[in-house]
C-alpha cells in the first residue's frame, strides 16, 4: 500500500502493539504526570505481585467492544475478544486453543452444524479458517432467538450508514436496512447478516465468494442484499438499473488480508 494524503486531508494508520501491557502502562503514566502526580522508577512489564494493592477498576459493556469489532472489522480487537471468550469459559486460560473450544461449545449449545468448519484465530485472517454459508445462516437464526439477539444486531454495520458498508447500497431498499459483517481477504469476499423485506420479514443471509475479482464479488453482495430488501410476496419490485453498483464503487476495504 502506498500513496500520500491529499491537501488539507489527514490519514490514519493502525498498527499492532507488540507489548500492549507496556503501552497501556505508558499511557497511564502520562495521564498521572499530566494530573500532577509524580512517578518514581521505570515502567516495566512484570508479573503482578501477590500483595499488589487494588486501587480502582474500569469496565465497559461487552457490546461496546463487539460494535468496534463488527462495524469496523478491527482485527486486533477481534483477536483479543476471541481469547477473552476462551478465558471466560473455563480455566482462565487465554490460549487460542481454549477460545476455539469455547466457540465450538457455543455452536453445539445453539445446535448449529459446525462439521464443515475450522477456526484458527479470532480475526479471521488465517487461511486455515473454514466456514460455510449454511453454518453462518444457522448461527444468525439462533442468535435472533436469544434475548440478546437484538443487542447483537446493533453491533453490525448498517448499509449506507456506518462501518465497513457505509459506502455501499446507497439509494436502495437495503440502505439503513441491512445489518451485516464484512469479510475480506485476498481472493475472498463475504457478507453475512440480516435484512428486512418489504413485507417486514426479517431474513438472515450469508454470501461467501472465492476468486480474484473481490470488487465484483462485493458488487454481487450488494445486488443480492438489495434483492432481499426489495422482496415482497405480494408485489415483487425489480431493482432499478441506475442503483446497481460497479466494482470500483463497492470496495471500502483494503482487499489484501485486511479482515
Amino acid at each position: 500500500m502506498s500513496g500520500s494524503p491529499g491537501a488539507n486531508r489527514s490519514a490514519t494508520v493502525y498498527i499492532a502493539m507488540s507489548k500492549p501491557a507496556l503501552a497501556t502502562a505508558g499511557v497511564f503514566a502520562n495521564r498521572l504526570r499530566g494530573g500532577g502526580i509524580e512517578i518514581d522508577g521505570r515502567i516495566e512489564e512484570r508479573r503482578t505481585p501477590v500483595n499488589a494493592r487494588f486501587l480502582a477498576q474500569f469496565r465497559r459493556p461487552f457490546v461496546d467492544f463487539a460494535s468496534v469489532v463488527n462495524k469496523r472489522s478491527d482485527n486486533y480487537l477481534a483477536e483479543h475478544v476471541f481469547k477473552m471468550v476462551g478465558a471466560a469459559c473455563g480455566d482462565h486460560s487465554t490460549t487460542a486453543a481454549r477460545a476455539k473450544r469455547a466457540m465450538l461449545e457455543v455452536l453445539d449449545s445453539l445446535r448449529v452444524d459446525r462439521n464443515n468448519c475450522s477456526f484458527n484465530d479470532g480475526s479471521g485472517l488465517s487461511r486455515r479458517n473454514l466456514v460455510c454459508a449454511a453454518t453462518e445462516v444457522g448461527l444468525l437464526r439462533q442468535i435472533h432467538k436469544q434475548e440478546w439477539g437484538q443487542e447483537y444486531r446493533s453491533t453490525l454495520a448498517v448499509g449506507a450508514y456506518d462501518g465497513t458498508i457505509r459506502r455501499r447500497m446507497h439509494g436502495s431498499p437495503a440502505a439503513n436496512n441491512v445489518t451485516a459483517k464484512t469479510g475480506t481477504l485476498r481472493n475472498v469476499s463475504a457478507l453475512a447478516g440480516y435484512v428486512t423485506t418489504r413485507d417486514g420479514e426479517l431474513l438472515a443471509f450469508s454470501f461467501i465468494s472465492n476468486g480474484p475479482s473481490v470488487g465484483s464479488f462485493k458488487g454481487m453482495e450488494n445486488l443480492a442484499a438489495m434483492a432481499l430488501a426489495s422482496f415482497s410476496y405480494k408485489q415483487p419490485v425489480p431493482i432499478p438499473q441506475d442503483i446497481l453498483p460497479t466494482p470500483a464503487d463497492t470496495v471500502d476495504e483494503i482487499t489484501t488480508d485486511s479482515e
